[in-house]
């Protein structure tokens, strides 16, 4: 190696006792609004990003000075072929997780410097899921695909193995990224920032506010209780989790919050919900903070009745799953409630499936139609009148079709 280095010195002295013309032409550039330093010499193509914007005057004379430090280099002998002499030099206070600072072309590369970057400021359940997802979706793509330059034909790519509404929620990730790694000077220009515009347009849907009528209500729990649909032979019975429905039904809570619950937390009058299990992670509730909800004479029988079943240890979970654990409820709603209620459906008895979470549309709707004020089921259901109007509050679709007669006002 110091004979190689040594072969390259003397050959860049030769070079440079010869005639100034042979020192390439080397200044800064505009590349898309960031600035680039790309010259040829003997033989071989250089590009080098000083940092900075083209637009800024102290970062183009940065870049000159770098510039005028690669042409001095080669007069002298002293060119560096690695170019990580001319590397800008950033130093970051103590706390920060330090990346690699070289600018980086490749999709992949980025999205590992940006996990690095940001692993201690997220929330377990991003990295432990969306991270998971996003590296899964990178995983699919050949190597030309996470390329700058290939970045307009990223998205039809992605839409061979993902659906739009799926890869819109990975792309809100790509975006940060992206993001990310132009503030930070590992990119030229916003290359991936706005993917999620090339998606094809989705129609709107009303599905997230759809409910259940009362009379439907009656006949899940009903099915679940009396195990109308489950196998004869099945160690696990449907009947286990009917408090479990009954009980989302009646307070509204949302099922990660359910699944949390333990006994600790049922008080004389109240339940207080301060923790969810969503994705397999134990965390604060959504709102990071716990809320109360009155304990009426129906939760109160249902919870007496649940004490039967399970055990009421301080620490113990009110609705465990058969085995003992918490409820995975990506797969509850796939063996149980979407069995079930379309079943249920095939006999008329409901309209439609709807998802577990659905429930929790179903409450909000029920209450504010029995008469509770809006501002009053806002701050039991730990939202807002603006969401509950937006997502949770499901018109009666008997009066919409004309099957009811409004009253005279």
């Amino acid at each position: 190696m110091a004979e190689l280095c040594k072969n390259y010195a003397t050959q860049s002295m030769y070079e440079a006792g010869k005639s100034s013309s042979r020192v390439p032409k080397i200044k800064p550039r505009n590349n898309n609004g960031g600035i680039i330093i790309r010259f040829q010499y003997q033989g071989k193509q250089y590009t080098l990003s000083p940092g900075g914007r083209h637009d800024d005057k102290l970062a183009i004379a940065n870049a000159e000075r770098v510039a005028s430090q690669i042409k001095t280099d080669i007069l002298a002998g002293y060119f560096d072929y690695t170019l990580e002499k001319y590397q800008p030099r950033v130093k970051q206070a103590d706390n920060v997780v330090s990346i690699n600072q070289q600018i980086v072309f490749n999709l992949k590369d980025l999205w590992e410097q940006y996990k690095v970057a940001k692993q201690a400021r997220l929330a377990e359940t991003t990295k432990k899921s969306i991270w998971r997802d996003v590296d899964r979706m990178l995983g699919k793509l050949m190597a030309n695909d996470l390329l700058p330059e290939n970045a307009c034909l990223l998205v039809g790519r992605l839409l061979g193995f993902y659906s739009a509404s799926t890869l819109e929620r990975l792309l809100i990730e790509i975006e940060a990224c992206s993001n990310w790694a132009f503030e930070n000077h590992l990119t030229h220009t916003h290359i991936w920032r706005r993917l999620r515009k090339q998606l094809p347009e989705r129609p709107k849907s009303e599905r997230s506010k759809k409910a259940y009528s009362r009379k439907e209500v009656d006949y899940i729990i009903q099915a679940f209780g009396g195990d109308w649909y489950c196998n004869l032979n099945s160690a696990f019975k449907d009947s286990y989790y009917a408090d479990f429905i009954e009980f989302l039904y009646l307070t509204g809570c949302r099922p990660e919050d359910a699944i949390a619950l333990t006994w600790d937390c049922v008080k004389d009058n109240v339940i207080v919900f301060d923790k969810a299990y969503s994705k397999g992670i134990l965390k604060s509730t959504k709102n990071n903070k716990a809320r109360l909800f009155p304990i009426t004479p129906q939760i109160r029988q249902l919870l007496d009745r649940r004490a039967i079943y399970v055990s009421t240890l301080l620490n113990k979970l009110v609705f465990p799953s058969q085995k003992g654990n918490r409820i995975n409820l990506k797969d509850f709603t796939q063996r149980y409630t979407k069995r079930i209620i379309e079943n249920l459906v095939s006999e008329g008895k409901v309209k439609q499936y709807l998802p577990t979470y659905n429930l929790r549309n179903t409450s909000i709707t029920h209450y504010l139609r029995q008469g509770v004020d809006i501002a009053t089921v806002a701050a039991l259901m730990e939202t807002s009148e603006e969401m509950i109007n937006q997502h949770y509050w499901s018109p009666d679709e008997d009066i919409i079709n004309n099957n009811v007669q409004l009253p005279e006002i």
